[in-house]
């Protein structure tokens, strides 16, 4: 969980981190991974705003 929490931080400092991937079907909508959890996250860059949308296991995050 510290990874995770420690992932959030570095989000807010740049969305856009190495390894973050857009999601199909949505124009601000991204996931990132920590090992075998996600974090479901949209930016709005005229905004500055980072929204996490879902934080969980790979199996589960996406249904």
């Amino acid at each position: 969980i510290k990874n995770l929490t420690d992932l959030i931080d570095k989000l807010s400092d740049n969305p856009y981190l190495t390894g973050h991937k857009k999601l199909v079907g949505s124009a601000h909508t991204y996931r990132i991974r920590s090992g075998d959890y996600r974090i479901v996250y949209s930016v709005l860059d005229e905004s500055l705003v980072i929204h996490i949308i879902k934080i969980g296991h790979r199996k589960d995050v996406y249904k």
